[in-house]
């Protein structure tokens, strides 16, 4: 019996992220052989890749939008590494000096990232000019704060996230100025409404005669806004004061000439400011496992303490129903666990300003079910039918068979067919449910049938259907009423996109049809003066032939008989037109249809029709065939009187080798047993051996079981004796894996024949000759390292002993590790040897004794020991039984 083993469980490999902000999909861990794995990385703010790799290889470049998608065929590791994203730079550009010459420089020189300190130092004023002013301006011509270091040498600012303009300007030295003052330089201001007031300071202007500018640090305050000067008055305005924070409020007051003035403002609120609470709304669920304080933490500004928590006129009890600590509230669970669901407002009292309202949402989220039934084919739910925990979000799914639309959809008896998105329709289960569909036919999409007017004259042109047709239908033209003197001249019908469409004649120039298109159409019928009578073109022959085999391919012919037309308009195959002069050509009076065209139509009748300039078509009927023999062949097993399934072997190209099957899926009569394969049933044909080479024929193959009689007993004794005799653990994985191939290929029982049996036997002993002992490459190695030594280095008793142990045997796997340590050993403990010690003239002898053991080639696995008990052994089983055999070739 041959049993087939196989192991569909599937093949899985790990998937490892090394680095912070990798995800995968699907994630780390075990992932089955050949998905499709996407990595996505997520660098943190302000960091960039700077190291993307798999399995050690670099895929950086691969990774797109952040995400990198491959196939996982072994363990996986992908790491990342991050970098800083370097800070972007803005240009420096320092402008020519203004009134003179002097020597402008920054540091840092030229560019610099937002947020830098750019320092700009001034030097070699030109003689008789001093410093007289510096500014620094951005990209969108905003003035960029300054500070002074040293006035007129050294000045900073902070670099924005722009570029920026330095001009300096230098002017003749001038009379000295005095700067401005101002009195009082101090004030105060009460943002309570009822206490405000303009705050104001009079001006000693000495040289200066006018405010350039208010500023609160860089914040240039508006002329006449939030400041006025008049006279020697100026005045800050009480609209701006109340706009700034509790606090000192500085104040620049810059002049014309001379310095600035300082004038600090003190404000303050004497305003009672109400507490307030955080969060204002909250929510509260009464299913048991979900109870929870509700807390929310006060800002007291002027209050100090809760003198009360209301709901309604029902004042809750302190340290019972909530408490106060430090700055937070907690309203306690046992209280609102004994509210009903719904909102409650509360009411938080302060000894100071007005009370703060709290919301709290109570709710029971104890889930509730509802009964969700679908009535009606193709109806499916997420999630499914059945019961279903209220105010779950529920999507139905409609999905019609082939040909068929939704005719009613209803939930609860309600028609939602209107709400119906892409066959969806989801909603919130609040009740039992039950959802119903019914299907109706989809009626078949129509398209118009337009009529032009008629060319070259009048006439009554209808359709039927007159104005509309669906794909597939037939439609008839009628043409009547042409005017006198006048006589049918063509129709046309061409769809939307000016294709042309088949026309069949009823009767010539008054009744035609034509196959409605997927497309609307228009038909075109044109009259002409009554003329001499046209003749058709005709082509002869009107048949032919076309062998698709390569070598037999030739273009096909006719000859065309012109009559009253003069050119061929087109040819066409259906409604597909061949390309002129690629898949046809015309010559004089010969219409040649291309080889390369016709080798790639199906075999079968083509049927090309032939339009002229002038009068009817012609057809032209081609029949091809393919002459061009199969590549592959069957091979058939036949039990010929056995009984069973037969062995399965898939199709054979001509001259393709493979394996003869064994018999044993073949049950054989009884008193006889498989002795070949033949090509006839009776033997009489070419005979194969079970797992014998065949080469195929260009033909299917037929092979026939032969039986034979016979009376003996196969004797499995040498067969079963060769594979008992070893064991794995003593050889290398790699040459028991091939000895096990052997032995897989030569399966043997009684069934078989003694010849197959002893084939098998042998093939297996030949294997066993070729296994190498697991300790063999230690051997291999040791013996290496003595064969580089020189006997002359190392003292006699050193070198015996090494000598002993290169003369072990090595015919067991044991023998062969004991071996190894040996000569490890004695290679260890060798003592090398001094003139006073040694006589060198004494082991020339022995030195070439010893190297001549040593390059003896070292006996390897399978040694002549192991292969004749082995041989002996099968030898002794094949001689066990004498039999008698007749053998008879049958056909049952």
């Amino acid at each position: 019996m041959n049993i087939s083993v196989s192991d569909t469980t599937p093949v899985t490999y790990t998937l490892t992220l090394s680095g912070d902000g990798l995800t995968s999909d699907p994630g780390a861990g075990a992932i089955t052989e050949n998905t499709s794995v996407t990595i996505t990385v997520t660098p943190t703010a302000g960091k960039q890749v700077a190291t993307f790799t798999v399995n050690g290889i670099d895929k950086k470049a691969e990774l797109v939008n952040s995400k990198y998608t491959f196939t996982i065929i072994e363990d996986t590791t992908v790491a990342v590494t991050y970098e800083d994203i370097p800070p972007v730079k803005y240009a420096i550009t320092v402008a020519n000096v203004t009134g003179g010459t002097a020597t402008v420089t920054t540091n840092p020189a030229n560019e610099a990232a937002a947020g830098t300190t750019v320092t700009v130092s001034i030097a070699g004023i030109e003689a008789g000019k001093q410093f007289k002013s510096i500014t620094v301006t951005d990209a969108d011509s905003g003035a960029v704060a300054i500070t002074t270091v040293t006035a007129g040498e050294s000045y900073t600012f902070t670099m924005p996230a722009k570029a920026v303009t330095v001009t300096v300007a230098v002017a003749v030295e001038a009379i000295p100025v005095v700067s401005a003052a101002i009195n009082p330089t101090t004030a105060s201001f009460d943002k309570k409404a009822a206490a405000q007031g303009d705050v104001t300071t009079t001006i000693t202007w000495n040289s200066a005669t006018n405010v350039t500018a208010v500023k609160k640090g860089d914040a240039v305050l508006m002329a006449n806004t939030d400041y006025t000067v008049e006279g020697n008055t100026l005045t800050i305005k009480k609209a701006y004061l109340a706009g700034q924070a509790v606090g000192d409020v500085a104040l620049t007051i810059e002049f014309d000439k001379g310095d600035a003035a300082a004038l600090t403002i003190t404000v303050s609120d004497s305003t009672v400011t109400n507490a307030t609470i955080n969060p204002t709304t909250v929510n509260f669920d009464k299913k048991a496992g979900s109870q929870a304080d509700v807390t929310a933490t006060i800002t007291w500004n002027s209050a100090t303490n809760v003198t009360a928590v209301k709901k309604g006129d029902a004042a809750l009890t302190a340290n019972t129903d909530y408490t106060v600590a430090g700055n937070t509230l907690t309203i306690k669970k046992e209280y609102l666990a004994a509210l009903a669901v719904g909102d409650v407002a509360l009411t938080i009292v302060f000894d100071k300003g007005d009370a703060a309202a709290l919301n709290i949402s109570v709710s029971d989220t104890t889930p509730v079910t509802y009964t969700l039934t679908l009535s009606g084919d193709g109806l499916t739910s997420d999630p499914g039918a059945g019961a279903i925990t209220e105010n779950t979000s529920v999507t139905i799914t409609v999905t019609p068979t082939a040909g068929k639309q939704v005719a009613t959809f209803t939930v609860n008896g309600i028609d939602k067919k209107a709400e119906l998105v892409n066959s969806k329709y989801t909603f919130t289960i609040i009740e039992d449910t039950t959802v119903a569909v019914t299907y109706e036919d989809i009626p078949p999409v129509k398209y118009a049938i337009t009529i032009a007017n008629v060319e070259g004259g009048t006439a009554t042109v209808t359709t039927d259907p007159a104005a509309e047709a669906s794909e597939g239908a037939t439609v008839t033209v009628s043409i009547a009423g042409i005017e006198a003197g006048k006589q049918f001249k063509s129709i046309t019908v061409t769809d939307a996109d000016s294709g042309a469409v088949a026309i069949t004649t009823v009767t010539a120039g008054e009744s035609y049809t034509f196959t409605m298109p997927a497309k609307a159409v228009t038909v075109t019928v044109a009259v002409a003066v009554e003329a001499i009578p046209v003749v058709s073109a005709a082509i002869n022959p009107t048949t032919a032939s076309f062998d698709k085999k390569a070598g037999s391919q030739a273009d096909v012919t006719t000859t065309i008989t012109w009559n009253s037309a003069t050119n061929v308009t087109a040819v066409k195959k259906g409604d597909a037109v061949l390309m002129a002069n690629t898949d046809y050509t015309i010559s004089g009076n010969t219409l040649t249809i291309k080889q390369d065209y016709l080798a790639t139509q199906s075999a079968g009748d083509l049927v090309l029709t032939v339009e002229f300039d002038h009068g009817s078509p012609a057809t032209l009927t081609i029949s091809i065939t393919d002459t061009t023999p199969p590549s592959t062949y069957t091979v058939t097993y036949h039990a010929n009187g056995g009984t069973g399934t037969a062995p399965i072997e898939s199709d054979k190209a001509a001259g393709e080798t493979f394996t003869a099957a064994a018999a044993n899926s073949f049950t054989a009569p009884a008193g006889y047993r498989f002795k070949e394969w033949n090509t006839s049933s009776d033997g009489t044909g070419t005979g194969y051996a079970a797992r014998t080479q065949i080469t195929m024929p260009a033909e299917a193959l037929n092979l026939y079981a032969i039986w034979e009689e016979t009376t003996v007993v196969t004797d499995l004794t040498a067969y079963n004796g060769a594979l008992a005799a070893i064991k794995e653990t003593n050889y290398t994985a790699e040459s028991w894996a091939t000895y096990q191939a052997v032995v897989n290929a030569n399966v043997v029982t009684a069934e078989n024949t003694q010849e197959e049996v002893d084939a098998a036997t042998a093939a297996i002993l030949a294997a066993q000759a070729d296994l190498v002992f697991a300790g063999q490459a230690g051997l291999d190695t040791a013996a290496a390292a003595a064969d580089q030594l020189k006997e002359t280095d190392y003292t006699k008793a050193s070198w015996a002993v090494l000598e002993a142990a290169l003369a072990m045997p090595e015919t067991t796997n044991a023998e062969v590790v004991a071996k190894t340590k040996a000569i490890n050993e004695a290679i260890s403990n060798l003592e090398e040897a001094t003139e006073e010690t040694e006589e060198t003239s004494n082991r020339t002898e022995e030195t070439e004794a010893i190297s001549k053991k040593k390059t003896e080639k070292l006996p390897k696995t399978g040694s002549f020991p192991l292969v004749f008990h082995f041989a002996g052994l099968a030898l002794a089983g094949i001689g066990v039984f004498l039999y008698k055999k007749k053998t008879r070739l049958t056909s049952f």
